[in-house]
Order: C-alpha cells, then sequence, then structure tokens
C-alpha cells in the first residue's frame, strides 16, 4: 500500500502556473506541509528553456528539499530521517514517502566477494591525499524510464511529469556532486528514453536488479546511442525490490567504460539514484552496519549506517571524505571531453605545522579540531573531520563517531547534538557509542561554497590525525552558572582535569552568546589547565551565554549548558561600569617585516592595552596568504584584545620573499682543454646550500659541440642547483678538445703493432686500443661473444674517437648495458703499407 500525503487535504488546492509567482506558490506549498521554513534558491539546468524551473531547498543550512515545476510538479524532501518524493495529481501536491530499502551491492556472505566490487584501500594509508583538478567534469546523465515505470502511478503515462522529474534530479543531484566531486550533470532530454508502448518494454518489474543492471547499457545504447551520453542508469521497480528490498544496484567504476557506462538501477528516490551513480564513479559502501548486515562489501568508515551519500543513513546529501578521496583518485585520471570546462584556481593549504600526529583524551571527553587553512581564492572555506578507520570484509567495524556535512565553522566539534526544534539529541552523536582505542581521523578542507549556483571547481588539501581514548578523568565543566548575571561580574569556574593525561597543559576560556554555536568572546586567553579559575565575564547583553574551555595546542573542549531550550544562562550589560576606553599602546604593536626566509619570523609578541570596562583578554591569530613556497609568503598575524565592552584588533603583516639562489660547495670543476684522443673527464657531483632551506636539489646536464666535419670539439657540463622556491645558480665547465698533433711517421721499422685487450666500463682510459698502425690508415675491428654472435663492429676504429669501451654498437644485442667477460676479436690495419689483421681475446670488466 502506497504511503500518501495530499497536500490539498491540509492547504487546499492550488493551479499551476508557469510564470514565477505560481512557482512561488507550489514552493510555500511544500514548506508549509512540511511546517519547516525551507529556503529556497533556483537552480540552472537543462530544462530551463523548456519552461521548467528548478529549486533546491535549505532549512538551517542544511539540504533537505529540491522542487522543480512546469507543466507538472516534481521533487524531494527529506528532513530528520524522513523521505519523499513529491508530485502532483489533479492540481494537488502529493508527497510520497520513500520505502526503506538497501543497494544490491552489498554481499550477504562472508566468504561472497561481489565480482562488481573494487580492489579495497588498505586500512591505513601513510600520507591521504585528495586529487585535485582545475576540470569540472560535465557528464551527459541518461536516464531510461521503461514501460513498467512510466505507467506506474508516480508519472501516471505522461511525459512531462517525466521531464519534471529529470530536471529536479538533475537539480538534486548537482547540488552534492558539484560541490563534493566537481562533477556537474545535464541530463539527456530525448523521449526515446521513455518507453510508452507496452509492446516495446524493455525491463518489466518481473526483472531482478542484476538483469537490469548487467543490460542497461545495452538497451540505452539502443534507444539513444552510445555516443549520445556519458553516463546513464534504469530506474525500475524490480522483483528484487520487493524479495529482497533491494532498491538499487550499479557497476563499481561502470562510467569508465563504454560498455559499463549505465550498468545501474534505481527506484524513483533522488538519494538512491544518487548512491548507485556514486558506484559508477568508483563510491564504495560506507557504513559500519545496517538492520544487521556485517557489510562485507563495505569499507566501513561511517558508525551504524551512516549519514553521507554512500551509505544507507540520513540526510545523505553529501560525500564523506573517504569517498571523495577515492572517487577523485579515479576521476581526475579521466581526460577531459568537449564539454568540461576548465578554471585557473589554487587549492587550499592546510599548515600542517600546527596539527600534531597524535592527541591523547580521556573517555567521556568533547573534543575538537582547529584546521589551519588558507586558500589565495577563497575567503570562505568548507571544513570537515571524518574518522577513517577503514574495515574490510568481515573485520569488524571501529568507527564510533557520526560524521557531518562540510561546515564553515572552524573548529569543528564532536560533541553531543541536539535538534534546535524539538530538543532532542540528534541520533548517534558526540560520544554515544564512544570507547577507548586509538582511532584516525581525515581533516578536509575544500574552497566549495556551501550553496552555489555557478560553475566552479572544488579543490582540496587533506591531513591525517590520530586521537587515544584512554579510561581516564572527563574533562567537564563542574560549575553550574546562575541564571543571570551583570556584565563583568566575577565568576569561579571548575573544571575536572586527569592529571597524567594533561600534565603541562594550558587552557582558553571563552563565551558565546549564541547557545554555543560561535564564540567571539575571550574570556581569558590563556591559564593553567589546573581545573579552577576565576573569570570576569564580558559586559553585553544576552540571554544565550555558554562558557567553553579548551585545551591550547589540544582537542579536549568542555562546555556548560548548551541545550536549545535549557542551556544558556543570561548577562545583563552593567552600564554603570565606567572607564576609560580600551586603547592599545601604540609603541607595543609589531610593526610589519619584510624578511627573505621563513625561519627570520620573530616570535610573536602580544601588543599591551590601557582603559576597559573590565580585565581585558587576548588573542593573537596567524593566517598565511599568497603562499608560493616554504620561503614566499605573506603571514598575517592577527591580535585581538577585548574587554566585553571593546574589541580591538592589529594586523602585523610579516612579508617573505625567498629570493636569493643556493651556493655552490667545495671545489668547483673548471674549465679544461684536452688533446683530441684523449680520456673525457667524467662529469663530477657538486653539491649546493641555501641559507633558507638546507640543501637544494642538484640536476647535471651534458651536451656537445661538433665542428664541420662532425668531431666533437667542446664538451659542456652544466649544474643546477635549485631550492624549494625555484631560485637557481648554475655552474658550468666546458672541456675544449683540440685536434691531435700530427706524428711524423716513426723511422724505427722494427715497431710492432701492440694490441691492448684489456678494457674497463669505469675506467676511460682502458679500452680496446690498437697501437703504432700506420698514420692516416683506416683500421676495422669485429668483436664476438662466447657464442659466436656479433656484438661490435667498426671499419673506421679510432676515427673521431671511435672505440670500443665494452659497450655493444649492433642492433642485434637488446639493450645498451655494458658487456662483461671475454669476447673474441678480429682485427684488419695497415702496417708499413700493407694490409694485415690479427686475431685474438679481449677482456672486458
Amino acid at each position: 500500500m502506497r504511503n500518501i500525503i495530499t497536500i490539498g487535504l491540509l492547504i487546499g488546492c492550488v493551479l499551476f502556473g508557469k510564470a514565477q509567482n505560481e512557482a512561488d506558490k507550489w514552493l510555500k506549498a511544500v514548506s508549509a506541509q512540511q511546517g519547516i521554513a525551507i529556503e529556497w534558491q533556483e537552480r540552472p539546468t537543462s530544462f530551463a528553456k523548456k519552461g521548467i524551473k528548478s529549486f533546491v531547498g535549505y532549512y538551517k543550512g542544511d539540504f533537505v528539499a529540491s522542487l522543480s515545476v512546469g507543466k507538472s510538479v516534481s521533487g524531494s524532501f527529506n528532513y530528520q530521517g524522513t523521505s519523499y518524493e513529491i508530485s502532483d495529481s489533479k492540481g494537488q501536491l502529493v508527497f510520497y514517502k520513500s520505502e526503506q530499502g538497501v543497494c544490491g551491492n552489498q554481499d550477504k556472505e562472508p566468504h561472497k566477494h561481489s565480482a562488481l566490487a573494487r580492489p579495497v584501500l588498505a586500512a591505513e594509508e601513510a600520507q591521504p591525499k585528495i586529487a585535485n583538478t582545475q576540470v569540472l567534469r560535465v557528464y551527459r546523465l541518461a536516464m531510461h524510464i521503461p514501460y513498467s515505470t512510466f505507467s506506474r502511478y508516480y508519472f501516471d503515462s505522461k511525459i512531462e511529469k517525466v521531464k519534471t522529474f529529470w530536471a529536479d534530479t538533475e537539480a538534486f543531484l548537482n547540488e552534492m556532486y558539484l560541490r563534493d566531486l566537481g562533477v556537474r550533470f545535464e541530463v539527456v532530454n530525448d523521449e526515446r528514453l521513455i518507453i510508452k508502448d507496452a509492446t516495446k518494454e524493455t525491463f518489466a518489474s518481473t526483472r531482478n536488479a542484476s538483469y537490469v543492471k548487467d543490460n542497461s547499457t545495452i538497451v540505452i545504447n539502443s534507444l539513444i546511442g552510445e555516443n549520445s551520453y556519458d553516463v546513464g542508469i534504469s530506474l525500475v521497480y524490480t522483483s528484487s525490490q520487493k524479495e529482497a528490498g533491494i532498491r538499487g544496484l550499479a557497476h563499481i567504476e561502470g562510467v569508465y567504460q563504454p560498455n559499463t557506462k549505465a550498468d545501474a538501477v534505481a527506484v524513483l528516490t533522488k538519494e538512491v539514484i544518487a548512491h548507485e551513480i556514486g558506484h559508477l564513479f568508483g563510491g564504495r559502501h560506507t557504513f559500519g552496519s545496517h538492520k544487521g548486515s556485517a557489510a562485507y562489501d563495505s569499507e566501513k568508515t561511517e558508525l551504524g549506517s551512516g549519514t553521507s551519500v554512500m551509505s544507507y543513513g540520513s540526510p545523505r546529501d553529501f560525500f564523506s571524505l573517504s569517498s571523495i578521496e577515492r572517487i577523485r583518485k579515479r576521476l581526475t585520471q579521466v581526460p577531459a571531453k568537449a564539454q568540461d570546462k576548465t578554471f585557473a584556481t589554487q587549492a587550499p593549504r592546510i599548515d600542517r605545522s600546527k596539527l600534531k600526529n597524535h592527541y591523547t583524551i580521556p573517555k567521556g571527553t568533547f573534543f575538537q579540531f582547529y584546521i589551519p587553512a588558507t586558500d589565495p581564492d577563497s575567503s570562505v572555506l568548507l571544513y570537515a573531520v571524518n574518522q577513517h578507520d577503514v574495515r574490510n570484509g568481515a573485520e569488524t567495524p571501529i568507527t564510533q563517531y557520526a560524521i557531518y556535512k562540510p561546515t564553515t565553522a572552524n573548529p569543528v566539534t564532536i560533541k553531543t547534538e541536539y535538534h534546535e526544534n524539538s530538543g532532542n539529541v540528534v541520533a548517534n552523536s558526540g560520544l554515544a557509542h564512544q570507547t577507548t582505542g586509538t582511532f584516525t581521523f581525515w581533516l578536509g578542507v575544500s574552497d566549495a561554497q556551501p550553496q552555489q549556483a555557478a560553475d566552479y571547481i572544488v579543490q582540496y588539501d587533506l591531513a591525517e590525525t590520530k586521537v587515544t581514548v584512554k579510561e581516564g578523568t572527563p574533562f567537564e565543566i563542574t560549575t553550574t552558572p546562575k541564571n543571570k548575571y551583570k556584565g563583568g561580574e566575577k565568576i569561579s569556574l571548575q573544571w575536572k582535569v586527569d592529571a597524567a593525561i594533561f600534565a603541562g597543559t594550558k587552557v582558553r576560556v571563552l563565551l558565546s552568546d549564541d547557545l554555543g554555536k560561535t564564540f567571539k568572546h575571550i574570556v581569558l586567553a590563556e591559564t593553567a589547565n589546573d581545573g579552577a579559575e576565576e573569570v570576569t565575564l564580558p559586559n553585553i547583553n544576552t540571554s544565550k551565554a555558554v562558557l567553553k574551555v579548551e585545551v591550547i595546542e589540544g582537542v579536549a573542549f568542555a562546555l556548560t549548558n548548551y541545550h536549545p531550550q535549557k542551556g544558556g544562562f543570561t548577562i545583563e550589560k552593567d552600564n554603570n561600569l565606567a572607564s576609560g576606553p580600551l586603547t592599545f599602546v601604540a609603541t607595543t604593536l609589531p610593526q610589519d617585516l619584510n624578511l627573505s626566509c621563513a625561519k627570520e619570523v620573530p616570535t610573536a609578541v602580544m601588543p599591551t592595552t590601557t582603559g576597559g570596562c573590565a580585565s581585558v583578554s587576548y588573542r593573537m591569530e596567524e593566517k598565511k596568504t599568497a603562499v608560493l613556497c616554504d620561503n614566499r609568503f605573506t603571514l598575517l598575524r592577527i591580535f585581538t584584545a577585548t574587554d566585553g565592552c571593546t574589541t580591538l584588533t592589529h594586523t602585523q603583516t610579516i612579508k617573505v620573499a625567498d629570493n636569493i639562489p643556493p651556493t655552490f660547495v667545495g671545489t668547483l670543476p673548471q674549465d679544461i682543454t684536452i688533446e683530441e684522443g684523449e680520456p673525457i673527464p667524467l662529469q663530477k657531483s657538486i653539491s649546493a646550500e641555501d641559507t633558507c632551506a638546507g640543501a637544494p636539489t642538484v640536476k647535471r646536464s651534458m651536451r656537445e659541440e661538433l665542428n664541420e666535419e662532425g668531431k666533437r670539439v667542446k664538451i659542456i657540463y652544466q649544474w643546477v642547483a635549485r631550492d624549494v622556491c625555484g631560485n637557481e645558480a648554475v655552474h658550468i665547465q666546458t672541456i675544449s678538445i683540440t685536434p691531435k698533433k700530427v706524428v711524423p711517421p716513426a723511422s724505427n721499422d722494427t715497431a710492432e703493432v701492440v694490441i691492448y685487450n684489456g678494457v674497463s666500463t669505469d675506467d676511460a682510459n682502458n679500452y680496446f686500443r690498437i697501437a703504432n698502425t700506420d698514420p692516416n690508415s683506416p683500421i676495422s675491428v669485429i668483436i664476438f661473444d662466447e657464442m659466436g654472435l656479433k656484438v661490435y663492429e667498426s671499419d673506421h676504429y679510432q676515427e673521431r674517437g671511435e672505440v670500443f669501451r665494452g659497450y655493444p654498437n649492433v642492433k642485434s644485442v637488446i639493450g645498451n648495458k655494458a658487456l662483461a667477460g671475454t669476447y673474441f676479436y678480429i682485427v684488419k690495419y695497415y702496417k708499413d703499407g700493407k694490409q694485415e689483421s690479427a686475431k685474438g681475446f679481449l677482456y672486458v670488466r
């Protein structure tokens, strides 16, 4: 039985219209039916020129709905675990509740391994990295509607309903794929994809999911041609859904091969379609378990059913860092297509020097990650923290923290979360499943915008750290604030401290005036982490005050009550607090600097202040911008002082520009002149040093200069030392080769021909040499190996540097590696005007 809500029962009938005000009526109708104030934003799609307007809906920053309005209405709604597909009937909105089910890519037995699955990654990767690209991939998406789906109640055999659904699915997919992966879809608007005649049915509902998946590419190719689309999916309610609850199935990485690029099937639920297309692009399942399933074919990087697109949970409106890393690695290897777009943007950079490789906290402690990142192109960044402990096959998952969509908030916190309207605890949030052990976390930053309609390409940086959770005293605030305070009033703040874990650490105290969403007020910049401190409240007006104690250079933090209905306390501003205004002492303000090395950057010194209405708290924040290399950047030090009445800021700009090239060390090879025929000195290895960045790289190269006769007259050796910022130093050695002096023939007719048959591949002086032959007469040499195979041959031996130094020169010898061992030679030469020959053995080592 279908689970349907007809909005006409609640708000009455709303008539259609093409104009924007008619679209607004439908948008308001969806918001009214769901009882939340949805913020709607229009999105461009391939169907906009066909009169179909598409919108996406956000509620308090969460993507909760989509709606497309043309001659028909199609949409989706997903909030707090409840999901609907939206259509229309007789002038009324109809909400079809999405049925529960699974993806068929999941194995059911431990001994089975899906033939569709790609090789799994190791449980731990030393240096994780998300591949970046300048190319936005644009994929033409073909969605096939067989007759069994077209005639179903959702479409009711109406083509306009299918096209509105196509438009809405395009808007829905692009909201996530564009922001997280750098992929945008354009749905193929071709009615041949819709089977309108029962006699031409492609996939009856009696077919199982595997059959549809295996034949989907073949069918779509036959309908519109294989060159008319880039990725495809068939939308079918198969027998597998009734028998096993399978709502979708796809060929993992299928999109990268022409014969599998549409091997996917899904029901008419947009989260399922997004999930199965994610498989086509290489995504694996991420959930740890689902309704008793052991998740044999999942990487198990999400708690329980999960929350991301490749999980089975909710809201599934984002890709996890693990999925992004896996998909982008494969996606960026694909050559760009004609419709793809190129952007000239730079990726954000995480300052890993400000992160530790490992943190330790006691069990029962909230923790957070400040992600120190900068981006030369974007002032707004998105931050994400995901536990990433991969477990494969029958391995038991150890993931114990839920993951959430990237946020502009920094730090990213792991704490108990509440639904703002109801005050109920968000399922699986915070420490609900915390156990002791050591766990891996990926810290990600991207330059994507939370809600953006225009095309762009998202760039990433990624860092990894570990957190060990030990048995111990939880880091908690034990003081319960009064309901109301006066501004400037003092409060004795106490908290629990595990002396062993937090020995020698310091904390800062912050205050929020919005129930913990942000902490703009510095109550105490720094104090010993000893569990007690008297602090002065800022002189402000708020009824939503929350205090926070956080470990400096650590991850642990604690809060006073921040429940959306029961939390917070009141501070009333005291207008009787009279004092001179807070001001910086001018002589203590740090001045701007221009330096040549990063190591010259001085330690920060906080400026002092005078005046103020209460005790002053100080804070210093560093931001790197215009980072070109390790020693070429701009460092902004932002000094903040606040007394609760006034907040002062001073920015010190430190420009570091390393323009000094490295220097070579030691005695450098000098220019020399040698006579033709003399051994040529080999190029030496030399080293260099750099005042900023230690040992630079030194690359060697060699080139020759020939005269008109083709003889070498110069050999030029070059060394290039390059530091991390690209500064270069060059040293050149020139070896000039002069013609060999003509020596008159020896008058002593008794001088015998001498053959030097010892050859060394390491010593240029030890080559196969024939001496005392007639000058200016040809010498012929043939050399054979022990099998009688020819390895060297020359009819102009010892002319123009032509000599045998242990290397073959005939094509029958594979490769050009040095020879070694015993060889046989035949030499023909002239002596006293007569041709003579000699045979013998030569030795190569």
